[in-house]
């Protein structure tokens, strides 16, 4: 379909490059004469104009942009080739004009120098234009491929980011499930290798999709957390929440967005030494989906240079796949860590 709209617009385009020509040899030449004009003369004039335009812009200038011309060859072959045609045409026009006059009143045509500059003008014309169009189509063509080349970058990009997640996030879990091992009872084991084994089907199936529906994505968090919780005791003074607001069921998000936020929150947030809070909130609306972890510090202050490569990750994905349509913010004081994140859905 795109091959028969190309051929049709460039049709249409020689069709009416035809009347120009046609009123310029009216206007130019003191022997124009109607009976004379033939079909011939503006068939034969528009195919060596298409020539002209079609090897210039399609085979020469693409040659000399890539280097395979040098300008000097460049411009010797140009006028060769409109010299050539110029001539071809000329003798074609006259010749086939004077003896097609036999047919009318005997007009007289002469092969002048006037009808060779007006010829060779035209074809220069066209010659020019060919120019504009061939920079717009190698221009196009160009930007056609750094769009397919950014694609595949951040495809490939992309991978190998969500690639780095996965193995790090099941070094850390099965850290503590050996963790878990030591100090409880065999219940508890139990159910931590249930929940992992339900995140790493997450993981191995769900996240190969490009979205994935905010509701899945909560429920694997809420995994996360309940997997979280089997580390601590009862006596432990550590208060977990997950608010949320709005609907999550026609929201739809990249996996494995929000899991690094609420991991950070656990890496540096928890202490049993002292009272610990984790506090998840997650909005929605129909512009956006907000997302806040807001947490104690556990240890020394921290920021967002050196809290670890789950978040620099999440920069890189965040830039890539929510460019202009997300904001990440960090905050902090003595005694809590803030991290918020809005992506803004609507487009």
């Amino acid at each position: 379909m795109k091959k028969v709209f190309t051929f049709l617009l460039h049709s249409g385009f020689w069709m009416l490059a035809i009347v120009p020509v046609y009123i310029f040899d009216f206007l130019a030449l003191s022997y124009f004469d109607f009976r004379t004009f033939t079909i011939f003369s503006v068939v034969t004039g528009t195919l060596i104009n298409a020539v002209i335009f079609y090897t210039n812009s399609n085979y020469l200038l693409p040659k000399i942009l890539v280097k395979q011309l040098t300008t000097l060859h460049y411009v010797i072959i140009l006028l060769l080739l409109v010299s050539m045609l110029t001539c071809i045409e000329g003798f074609a026009d006259f010749y086939f004009n004077k003896y097609s006059n036999a047919f009318w009143d005997n007009v007289q045509v002469t092969l002048s120098v006037e009808y060779f500059d007006l010829t060779l003008l035209i074809n220069l014309l066209f010659l020019l234009l060919s120019f504009g169009y061939g920079f717009t189509v190698q221009w196009y063509k160009g930007e056609v491929l750094k769009r397919k080349l950014m694609q595949d970058k951040v495809e490939t990009e992309l991978s190998l980011l969500k690639a780095q997640i996965n193995p790090h996030f099941l070094f850390n879990t099965l850290n503590n499930i050996f963790g878990i091992a030591r100090k409880s009872e065999n219940q508890n084991a139990a159910n931590s290798v249930a929940k992992l084994a339900e995140m790493m089907r997450y993981l191995t199936y769900e996240t190969k999709e490009r979205k994935m529906s905010l509701e899945k994505e909560i429920k694997y968090i809420q995994s996360y957390i309940d997997l979280q919780k089997l580390r601590f005791s009862p006596d432990d003074d550590i208060e977990i929440k997950l608010d949320i607001e709005g609907s999550l069921t026609d929201k739809a998000l990249e996996p494995m967005l929000l899991l690094p936020i609420v991991e950070n929150a656990f890496k540096h947030g928890i202490s049993l030494q002292k009272r610990s809070e984790i506090l998840l909130r997650l909005k929605t609306d129909d512009n956006k989906i907000y997302f806040e972890a807001r947490n104690t510090i556990a240890k020394n202050k921290y920021t967002a240079e050196n809290s670890g490569e789950g978040l620099k990750n999440l920069r890189k994905r965040l830039a890539l796949l929510y460019a202009g349509k997300h904001e990440l913010n960090i905050t902090e004081n003595e005694m809590y860590y803030q991290l918020s994140l809005t992506i803004y859905t609507h487009d």
